[in-house]
C-alpha cells in the first residue's frame, strides 16, 4: 500500500510540474558532429517537449557560440527590422531548420568546439514583439 501511495505522489508531482512549467524544454539536435567551412548548411531538428508554443526571433533566431574557456557568442550583424516572434514550434511539435555557414566563414575557428544558442519566447504568438524567456542550446560540433 505504501508503494502505491508513493508511486501516485511521484506521478502527481510530475504531472503538476509539467502543467506549471517546471518542465519547459526543447531539444536542439544537430545532425553531424563535424562540419567543414565548405559545408553549406548545418541541419538541425528542434523538438518541443513543452505544453505551449515556443517561438524564435525574426532578427536573431540563433547565435553560433565558440568554447574558448567559456562559451562566447560570435559577433552578429545589427538587425534593421522589428524583432518579432517567428518560426514557432507547436506544443510537442518538431521542426527542421538549416543554417548556412557561409555568412560565418570569416569568424569560425577550426580549433574550437561550437554550439548553437537559440533564444526563445515561450507561450508567445507569432508576430508579437519577441522577448527572451529562455535560451536553448544544441549539441556541440566542430569546424574542420
Amino acid at each position: 500500500m505504501a508503494y502505491l501511495v508513493a508511486g501516485f505522489l511521484i506521478i502527481a508531482l510530475g504531472i503538476t510540474g509539467w502543467f506549471f512549467g517546471w518542465i519547459r524544454q526543447i531539444n536542439v539536435a544537430i545532425q553531424k558532429p563535424e562540419y567543414t567551412l565548405q559545408d553549406s548548411i548545418i541541419m538541425l531538428n528542434i523538438q518541443s517537449y513543452a505544453p505551449e508554443k515556443i517561438c524564435f526571433s525574426s532578427c536573431y533566431p540563433y547565435y553560433i557560440q565558440k568554447k574558448d574557456g567559456s562559451w562566447e557568442d560570435y559577433p552578429s550583424a545589427k538587425c534593421l527590422r522589428e524583432n518579432l516572434a517567428t518560426s514557432c514550434v507547436d506544443a510537442f511539435g518538431l521542426i527542421g531548420r538549416g543554417i548556412e555557414l557561409k555568412q560565418w566563414q570569416s569568424f569560425l575557428k577550426s580549433d574550437l568546439l561550437h554550439r548553437l544558442a537559440l533564444p526563445a519566447c515561450i507561450g508567445c504568438k507569432e508576430g508579437e514583439p519577441f522577448r527572451i524567456d529562455k535560451t536553448f542550446y544544441s549539441n556541440e560540433f566542430k569546424i574542420q
